[in-house]
């Protein structure tokens, strides 16, 4: 986190410094990181071991050390180098437990939640709030930048995910900070005019956004000059950051567990390689460069009484090495607390038994819920800065604005995407008919049930219907049981 006292606006030299810092940061290599690992491009692998850098010559293979810059060793040796994606594995199973399904806005006043959900619809909400969560399972944190779009000739308050390498929130150095300004940077190619390579430097105050650009490698490397300036109509800074000081995916914690599984793999790969380029060993007689290539070509030995011909080769001990991945497997799901769901354990399992087991898991899932839900409010303040104008209470102040129109408060709900154990429920859901439960409460536990309030309303509708029809049937005429007196 960044705490800087300013005079309300930054300085070009402030700004300079502050990128300078975060381009260099921790934060930033693990970013890059954590995307190569999304990918499935084990950036430790890739490095090799022994520190080293792989580089391929005409005379072989040379390591060249990371830190010493000299050759470790030469050699025409197997250097496969396999990374197993379970980066993107572990991350996609969380962002899918989580927000598969839609996340659910309900308030009583429904014209406002009606106005609340245009927005998010205007703004393809339900892609951007994947965005969000995908961010958060791989980095711990994500960035939502606000703007104004026009729709129909109106003001609509929109949106936008920002990768979190080109965000740097500034906060105050109160005991608890307040976001102060935000700056984004990042760079385009005015290629089809020039090959000027051009960075651009945003900075989002709660009254303005000033824009700046600088020519150069890197977006401190040249002069930085603000070239736009524009009132911000939120009232305060137009930026959401979701997630806490941390800033850690679901994988961070497991990361060398993830380099010694794609370790043991690459090293199996190479020892089955290695088999094809093992040394043969001729024992009791010798034979000429000519003939060994003649044997190599025709794939035909022929041998001397008591001579014999093997290969030299290191044994493998396939057991061992399967143990060995399999406990980092075992490991990987139990430290990151992110279950194997193609594991026999949670074959055919019942809904009460796969709630148990995914105890640990809920865990992890009610953490990033949390930060989540938080972050969405305070998109909702900004959007109310917009769509609530004529209110009398700052939108500001939350707490205040629900105390004074508290049929707006906004409650946000997700649910988990596991399968549903709808033979229990509806078992339970007749328990609750026979306990004289409300109709509301029973719909709402049943699971196949999405819209509560559309649902009774077609059950009042059926029973009107029914009503109307024994109504009918009452008063219709009866035919005369006699077929006589129909001819009469």
């Amino acid at each position: 986190m960044i705490q800087i006292d300013f005079d309300g606006y930054l300085s070009t030299t402030q700004i300079r410094d502050i990128i300078s810092d975060h381009s260099n940061s921790d934060y930033i290599r693990k970013y890059i990181d954590n995307e190569a690992y999304f990918r499935g491009e084990n950036p430790t692998i890739a490095k090799g071991t022994l520190a080293s850098v792989r580089k391929t010559t005409q005379k072989g293979t040379t390591y060249i050390d990371t830190k010493t810059g000299q050759p470790v060793y030469s050699t025409d040796a197997p250097d496969n180098r396999i990374a197993v994606p379970y980066g993107r594995k572990l991350s996609l199973t969380t962002k899918n437990y989580l927000f598969n399904k839609p996340v659910q806005y309900n308030s009583q006043d429904t014209t406002y939640i009606d106005t609340l959900r245009d927005v998010f619809y205007i703004n393809d909400g339900y892609r951007k709030t994947n965005q969000v969560g995908l961010d958060l399972v791989v980095h711990g944190q994500s960035y939502k930048l606000f703007y104004i779009k026009d729709v129909s000739g109106s003001p609509v308050p929109a949106y936008a995910v920002i990768p979190g390498h080109q965000m740097i929130p500034i906060y105050d150095t109160e005991i608890e900070p307040q976001l102060q300004a935000v700056i984004r940077y990042y760079k385009h190619s005015r290629k089809y005019t020039t090959n000027e390579i051009v960075w651009n430097i945003e900075v989002y105050y709660p009254d303005k956004s000033i824009g700046y650009e600088s020519n150069g490698e890197t977006a401190i490397s040249g002069e930085i000059k603000q070239v736009a300036e524009t009132v911000n109509p939120f009232g305060a800074v137009p930026v959401v950051v979701y997630g806490d000081d941390y800033k850690l995916g679901v994988f961070d914690a497991v990361k060398d567990l993830i380099d010694g599984l794609d370790m043991i793999v690459s090293m199996n790969l190479n020892e089955v390689e290695k088999f094809a380029l093992a040394y043969l060993v001729l024992t009791g007689q010798s034979i000429s460069n000519e003939d060994a290539k003649e044997i190599q070509d025709k794939r035909i030995i022929e041998l001397e009484l008591n001579s014999k011909i093997e290969y030299l080769t290191k044994s493998l001990d396939g057991d061992f090495n399967k143990a060995v991945e399999e406990l980092l497997i075992a490991q990987i799901h139990k430290q990151s607390g992110i279950p194997d769901f193609d594991s026999k354990e949670f074959a055919a399992e019942s809904g009460i038994a796969l709630q148990y087991k995914l105890m640990g898991f809920e865990n992890l899932a009610s953490d990033i819920e949390s930060i989540f839900i938080e972050g969405e409010q305070k998109s909702i303040d900004l959007i109310n800065s917009i769509v609530e104008r004529t209110t009398t209470t700052s939108i500001w102040d939350r707490f205040a604005f629900w105390k004074d129109n508290p049929s707006k408060q906004v409650e946000i709900t997700m649910a988990r995407n596991i399968p549903e154990d709808t033979k229990n429920k509806m078992e339970v859901a007749l328990d609750m008919q026979t306990l004289g439960m409300s109709q509301e409460s029973i719909m709402s536990y049943v699971p196949m049930v999405e819209d509560v309030d559309a649902e009774l309303e077609r059950q009042e509708e059926n029973k009107q219907s029914d009503i109307e029809l024994m109504n009918s049937m009452q008063t219709e005429p009866q035919l005369p049981e006699d077929d006589d007196e129909l001819s009469e």
